[in-house]
């Protein structure tokens, strides 16, 4: 148990444990292991938000894979449909960010900035520690949203897609 958990503390990843004290008995909980300290477990609760502390001998470990990357995701067709038929460029980089270029206005090719992305961070560096909501959409315009799941996150985007698309068959017909 020892050596599993400090492999979660050097990976940082989330796991589900159930534990067997504290205000809910036998409740399972999703954490990030931060620090051992003798029989006790520092983690920061997905749960609660909170860092707490559990004794080592009331957890139970539940292994669960947390690891989600945009191969594993199960990307809704129409998502990808649509940016083929307004010929936008998908570009998935590092298993983690995908990026969406749109074709210049004059000329071949795609604009240097991607007109949307998603992007799944599960650690935030900068308060070390994990995110609550770990997918962000990015819009051309800077507008950013994050979202806890990815479906939603998805479903974002698509709504997205689907009023440039709009937007794009009602510049078509005015001129």
């Amino acid at each position: 148990m020892i050596e599993y958990l400090k492999q979660k503390i050097q990976t940082r990843e989330v796991f589900e444990i159930v534990y067997h004290g504290g205000s809910k008995p036998g409740g399972k909980r999703e954490i990030v292991a931060i620090n051992i300290s003798g029989d006790k477990l520092r983690a920061h609760c997905m749960i609660t938000d909170m860092t707490k502390t559990f004794l080592i001998e009331k957890i139970q470990v539940e292994e669960i894979d947390r690891h989600q990357n945009f191969d594993e995701l199960d990307f809704q067709s129409e998502i990808i449909k649509t940016a083929n038929s307004l010929n936008l460029k998908i570009v998935d980089e590092a298993n983690d960010c995908l990026f969406i270029y749109r074709p210049k206005k004059r000329g071949t090719g795609y604009l240097k900035h991607p007109f949307a992305s998603i992007i799944w961070e599960e650690w935030n560096e900068e308060l070390n520690q994990p995110r609550v909501k770990p997918f962000t959409i990015r819009f051309e315009k800077f507008e950013t949203k994050s979202f806890k799941l990815k479906e939603k996150a998805l479903n974002c985007l698509y709504q997205y897609l689907k009023e440039y698309e709009s937007n794009t068959s009602d510049n078509e017909l005015a001129s």
